[in-house]
């Protein structure tokens, strides 16, 4: 029986709804981890930044005559505030008809129960930029370039900004890495499901890959999509493309990029290799993080272990692991590595559950590793390890790293 194009374009704004209330928490549990309203007001003031063009804001380029501008962004009324007791010069600048930026989001950790005050900050800038010229671009990474310098240097805060043309990203085509010299078209479908996983949307449009259903195919994506656009709500969603299969190929250069990574803090890539070696192995069509994600957002959960991108990666790659071997030093490893990642800090505070959420997560977490007072206050205190013990964990985790491989 034929679906109508009504109740088609009725499942997307539901989905759409279930979207927008999951990446507003997202922003909600970002804030809280970063404290302060000064760093508050410092996140926010990022994507603001592309907004204006004027010497007494950073980012300020003689030679660009009109700002940017972010598709769907509003400044929040807390910085506008700020902003306008700071530079009580400033004017709102007339809103773009033609915006360069179409999407602005951060992707990563934030928003997880792996993100700290200290954690980097990777935003994904995209639009049509296959259209601009080589000028125009060469004056927006130079814009982004000022606004990563002036962060460091007055905060001391590590960002960066990704430029994406919406185009390529169909493609899975992505800016390059420039830390690792890595292509984004090497790393490919990775870097989508990563994105798709852990990114915040900081304006309001959304991945139309959101509101379709979990699991869909190529076909079924494309129909919804065709649907969308021949409505008014088409300029409130950007088609990145759709994953419905697993590209082994990319995720095997994938693990071997994480393994050059690991070479300096094998901790931190440990959970990142499972995940991909989990994948690869997985005879699932869709295997992917993001999509079990996105079915429980569409299914309405809001307990971390559904929506936290971050839990529900571990749990994929504990679950994997603890079928597939008997080697309790690798299980022993994810799991410390896991804790360090988050770093609760448990013996530091009352053992029963209180008002800090990703505690009474780790809490639940240490109960079901079968972790007492001893283990957590020996983790606490990794820093202060001897070298010897230090060391023996080091190579412990490069051998499981190179044997997964």
């Amino acid at each position: 029986m034929e679906i109508k194009q009504d109740d088609i374009i009725g499942q997307i704004l539901e989905k759409k709804s279930r979207f927008a209330a999951y990446n507003n928490a997202k922003i909600s549990s970002l804030h809280s981890s970063l404290g302060s309203g000064e760093l508050v007001n410092f996140f926010n003031y990022i994507p603001f930044l592309f907004t204006v063009n004027q010497p007494e804001f950073p980012g300020y380029i003689k030679e660009i005559k009109v700002p940017h501008g972010i598709a769907g962004y509003t400044v929040p009324a807390s910085l506008l505030s700020q902003i306008r007791i700071t530079n009580p010069s400033y004017t709102p600048p007339r809103v773009s008809t033609d915006p360069v930026i179409t999407l602005f989001a951060l992707i990563g950790s934030a928003g997880t129960i792996a993100f700290t005050p200290d954690s980097d900050l990777d935003f994904w800038i995209c639009g049509k930029f296959s259209e601009m010229d080589k000028d125009e671009m060469t004056l927006l990474r130079r814009k982004c370039s000022l606004i990563e310098q002036w962060a460091m240097e007055t905060r001391r805060k590590e960002i960066h900004f990704f430029l994406n043309d919406i185009d390529e990203i169909k493609q899975n085509v992505f800016d390059e890495d420039e830390e690792y010299g890595m292509s984004g078209t090497a790393l490919g479908q990775m870097l989508k499901e990563e994105f798709y996983r852990s990114s915040i949307i900081i304006n309001d449009v959304t991945p139309f890959w959101w509101v379709v259903p979990a699991d869909a195919s190529d076909e079924v994506y494309e129909e919804m999509l065709s649907a969308t656009l021949k409505t008014s709500h088409a300029e409130r969603f950007v088609d990145l493309g759709n994953i419905s299969g697993l590209n082994r190929g990319d995720f095997l250069i994938s693990a071997l990029f994480q393994i050059i990574k690991s070479l300096g803090n094998p901790f931190k890539s440990i959970i990142k290799l499972g995940l991909l070696e989990r994948y690869i192995h997985d005879d699932k069509k869709n295997p992917f993080v993001s999509n079990q994600l996105k079915k429980n957002v569409h299914d309405g959960k809001t307990d971390s272990a559904s929506v936290d991108a971050y839990c529900i990666m571990f749990d994929n790659v504990y679950s994997y692991y603890k079928q597939n071997t008997d080697d309790m030093t690798a299980l022993n490893i994810i799991k410390t590595s896991f804790y360090l990642k988050v770093s609760p800090r448990l013996s530091a505070v009352d053992k029963k559950a209180g008002a800090d959420n990703n505690r009474n997560v780790m809490l639940n977490y240490a109960k079901q590793w079968g972790w007492d007072d001893g283990i957590i206050e020996r983790v606490d205190n990794f820093e202060n390890w001897d070298i010897d013990s230090t060391n023996r964990m080091m190579n412990n985790t490069k051998k499981i790293i190179l044997r997964g491989y």
